[in-house]
């Protein structure tokens, strides 16, 4: 029964971002950077930082200038029935002109409800082009010290995943922090 409510819980959640990002706003506890790489982004290494997420959006094949891109995470705690469960958005990003996007997050600044366990973090990564939306999730982990964002047994030598889409074809090519690749598709509403 449990899974019943966290789905409805999703759902709602999913809802809320949607009309969200449409009205231009992002949720209060939300303190996270998000930026368009307005030069090229250290992808590898420690000097990764805070990068948390990289990726293009495109639409048939051709890259989108200004789509909306952000990150949502859904707290792990559980909630009663009629609770609003608790989320937690970066600040939208637009893509930049080559449709590429950068997320970057301080882990600092995620309370704690958030984190699956100490250092996993399930987020969406949503997506709007004008009245269009899309929405992926994925894993991500704290690893190394400096502690950086990368995929599940990955070092911290190793890239930040790269998850781009295509509005067109509903594909979402997620590359994670070792190389691999993996093709998918998705909903756009």
């Amino acid at each position: 029964m449990l899974g019943g409510h966290l789905r409805t819980a999703r759902t709602v959640a999913l809802i809320s971002a949607v009309l969200c990002l449409a009205a231009g706003c992002a949720s209060a506890g939300g303190a996270a950077s998000s930026a368009a790489p307005s030069r090229p982004v250290v992808t590898a290494g420690p000097k990764t930082h805070d990068l948390f997420l990289t990726g293009t959006i495109r639409r048939g094949g051709h890259r989108v200038r200004g789509a909306r891109v952000s990150v949502e995470l859904v707290s792990t705690e559980d909630v009663k029935n009629g609770q609003v469960v608790p989320t937690w958005d970066t600040h939208p990003v637009k893509t930049d002109a080559n449709g590429r996007y950068a997320v970057r997050i301080d882990p600092d600044v995620i309370p704690g409800k958030f984190f699956e366990d100490v250092d996993m973090l399930n987020f969406d990564l949503d997506v709007v082009i004008g009245k269009q939306f899309a929405s992926w999730g994925s894993t991500l982990f704290l690893v190394g010290q400096p502690q950086v964002w990368r995929t599940e047994e990955a070092r911290v030598g190793d890239t930040v995943m790269d998850m781009s889409l295509d509005f067109g074809s509903r594909r979402v090519t997620t590359t994670d922090s070792e190389g691999h690749k993996t093709h998918e598709r998705f909903l756009v509403m």
